[in-house]
């Protein structure tokens, strides 16, 4: 299903692939989830070449959201730097907007946060990315 998907993917012939982990990755071992996304990432350099691949430190919508997150954010940079993709963090925009979340869930104003948020930092990074 995985090579399906990526094959699809670089059909389209992305000039950028933005992955980030969510909070349900936070289940499982760090070196389980840093493992994986090398291989992802190395599916992608394959198919699809000539894109940037950026990945992204997850936000939270909540503070244990957050807490959580740390230890496998580390490892996931780590990941980032040795297979040669930009790693971005754009902080946590749920947090840092008022209202930004709701019962753990980001509002449309999160969401929104979130979307200037990585923009900037797509910028600062000599990224530009469509949509």
């Amino acid at each position: 299903m995985v090579g399906a998907a990526i094959d699809t993917l670089a059909a389209t012939e992305p000039s950028v692939i933005i992955l980030t982990d969510g909070i349900h990755d936070t289940a499982a071992d760090p070196e389980v989830v840093a493992r994986g996304a090398g291989e992802l990432i190395e599916a992608l350099q394959r198919a699809a070449p000539a894109a940037k691949i950026v990945m992204v430190r997850s936000f939270a919508a909540d503070q244990d959201q957050a807490r959580a997150l740390d230890g496998l954010q580390a490892t996931l940079e780590a990941t980032a730097s040795t297979q040669g993709v930009t790693w971005i963090s754009i902080g946590d925009p749920f947090l840092d907007t008022a209202g930004g979340s709701l019962a753990g869930k980001p509002t449309m104003e999160g969401h929104a946060a979130a979307a200037r948020a990585l923009r900037e930092a797509l910028a600062k990074a000599g990224i530009h990315a469509e949509g």
